[in-house]
């Protein structure tokens, strides 16, 4: 672009800019008004108040003293062993990942009547879908670290899974597995 189509350009856009500051058809501004000085006598319109958030009382020696103390009916829950554990670890992890089901539509087992055992029923081959890893049994006691068992829709015939378990003394927790292949 040239410096003389540069300058005709700039010209153009300042006349555009002009005719519409001052365009005839536009209303006029209106004229600034003074501010007209405030005397005592002026009334603001009055604001409703929030009520002053007040801060609780705290309560008398003996009642904050019965809060920190728990009372003496309840002991302390004993410590579930690691044979309940490892029921309770099978059991979620059963209904949660739906490792027990009743019919070809995965329609899961419920929880109460999934049973776990250590040792193969007589009954397995009634089932039409299973399998687990050997050795089953005996059941696990509290020094026991690896577990394989079995589990069980009572009331369905269709499907019993095995599964592993492992129990990790650095978490105080079991892991456990269920059987990959059921075919």
């Amino acid at each position: 672009m040239t410096v003389k189509r540069a300058l005709a350009v700039a010209l153009a856009l300042a006349l555009v800019v002009t005719a519409l500051v001052l365009w005839p058809g536009r209303p006029p501004r209106p004229a600034a008004t003074p501010i007209a000085a405030h005397t005592a006598t002026d009334v603001r319109p009055e604001r409703p108040r929030r009520p002053r958030a007040t801060r609780p009382r705290p309560p008398p020696a003996e009642i904050r003293e019965a809060a920190v103390s728990p009372p003496a009916s309840n002991a302390q829950q004993p410590t579930p062993t690691r044979v309940e554990q490892l029921a309770t670890t099978v059991l979620a992890a059963a209904v949660r990942h739906d490792w027990m089901v009743v019919d070809e539509h995965e329609t899961p087992c419920p929880p109460q009547q999934i049973r776990i055992v250590y040792d193969a029923p007589s009954d397995l081959g009634g089932y039409t879908k299973g399998a687990y890893f050997e050795p089953l049994g005996p059941g696990p006691g509290e020094s026991d670290t690896e577990v394989n068992g079995l589990m069980l829709c009572e009331g369905s015939t269709f499907l019993y899974r095995g599964f592993e378990a492992y129990y990790r003394a650095d978490r105080g927790q079991w892991d456990v597995f269920p059987f990959p292949v059921i075919e």
